[in-house]
């Protein structure tokens, strides 16, 4: 019996991003066992044939026009680098092949509204507002609690490297049209003395209602004992949202035992935000990969899944049969529910939709939770935000 191909391009070589790659991959290959543990695709098997971007486009146009023309693939999943997604998108549509992303977040991958191209993961706007969103739904409401002093007052400490002062500006230039004032200050790494930075926030003009510790790693923990140790603290009035290394939750608490009511932002499902079919692939990779689920991962398996509930139930497998099976995808998947609400039926508009909702899904897991119990388990943690995937009672009260 022939398989039906679906196929995947990943970075797995230098000088592409190779860890995530990885991720990526072991996520595919979990989601092929999974459809052919449970049918396959029409009663035929699924076969997964991987091809290395190494970050590079032209390597990614060129595997993915074999992935067509020799694998004869009925889709191609996966791509993490924006340039490389561009070029392999260029070769889908040239086909009439569907891509689905799972990894790049350009807007411009969905914008030019290409009818081949899918995308699973957030776009960069998504990303890019995501803090002035749920601090909009903070101060909505608690107004009494953080706008005392007309308005909200953010501040975001950053490694002073290029791309971290981009990511930072993005944000800040969501957070400003949201009515947030907003102070950047970037530290010189590696140090272990973050007094100087500490100095800068308690001298500002207007105390900070939120401090984003957009550092990373150890040098995150450490600015954030150091801002407890200062007295700058949730208990104090002051919301304090760390980074992704604070879901680790052995060195976070072995850090800061004072750590109740950190903020920990999260791209990516987590905790009790999980689907049924979420927590049974992340309790399979954790077993034999030792960690929970990136986001990458995650959304890499959601696009295999995805591709196969789409060939399943298409007529004809083939252009544009499936894009259209496609753009009709209403399926709850490991990530949560996937629609594509802006579609050929329904193209987006540039107000009050932005061409980037094109084949994007729109609800990605975008999360904030909070460490509500000393010593609390990190997969125990309540979601605050957004509403569509909170499990605790309302926003973050100091």
């Amino acid at each position: 019996m022939d398989a039906v191909v679906i196929g995947a391009i990943l970075p797995l070589s230098r000088p592409g991003a190779i860890v995530e790659g990885f991720a990526m991959q072991a996520a595919l290959n979990k989601a092929m066992q999974r459809v052919n543990a449970t049918g396959g695709v029409q009663g035929h098997p699924v076969r997964l044939i991987t091809y290395d971007s190494a970050g590079v486009p032209r390597q990614g146009a060129l595997f993915a026009e074999r992935l067509i023309t020799l694998d004869c693939a009925s889709a191609i999943v996966g791509l993490y680098h924006n340039n490389v997604a561009l070029a392999v998108s260029d070769v889908a549509d040239r086909y009439g092949v569907p891509l689905i992303l799972a990894g790049p977040h350009a807007d411009a991958l969905t914008a030019n509204q290409r009818a081949t191209v899918f995308r699973i993961a957030p776009a960069q706007t998504m990303l890019d507002r995501k803090l002035a969103e749920w601090l909009t739904a903070v101060t909505a409401n608690y107004p009494d609690v953080f706008l005392n002093d007309s308005e909200m007052t953010v501040v975001i400490v950053a490694e002073n490297r290029q791309q971290e002062r981009d990511a930072v500006e993005r944000a800040s230039l969501w957070l400003r049209k949201a009515g947030f004032s907003v102070e950047p200050i970037f530290v010189d790494l590696p140090t272990q003395d973050y007094s100087s930075t500490i100095a800068r926030i308690v001298t500002l003009d207007m105390f900070p209602d939120v401090i984003i510790n957009h550092l990373h790693d150890h040098p995150a923990l450490d600015f954030h004992r150091q801002l407890l140790d200062a007295g700058i603290a949730p208990a104090r009035g002051t919301i304090i949202v760390d980074g992704e290394q604070a879901l680790n939750d052995q060195p976070f608490w072995a850090t800061l035992p004072d750590g109740v009511g950190t903020v920990v932002s999260r791209n990516g499902p987590w905790g009790e935000a999980l689907t049924e079919l979420g927590r049974e692939f992340a309790t399979e990779y954790q077993q034999i990969y030792g960690r929970w689920p990136t986001a990458y991962a995650f959304a890499a398996y959601d696009a295999f899944l995805l591709t196969a509930d789409a060939l399943n139930r298409t007529t004809t497998p083939t252009f544009p049969n499936l894009v259209d099976t496609l753009e009709a995808s209403d399926v709850i998947l490991a990530s949560g529910r996937y629609t594509f609400p802006y579609d050929s039926n329904n193209p987006p508009v540039d107000e009050p939709e932005p061409d980037y909702l094109w084949h994007q899904w729109p609800d990605p897991p975008l999360l904030f939770l909070e460490y509500a119990e000393p010593q609390q388990p990190s997969a125990d943690m309540p979601v605050l935000w957004p509403p569509s995937r909170r499990t605790a009672s309302g926003p973050y009260l100091p």
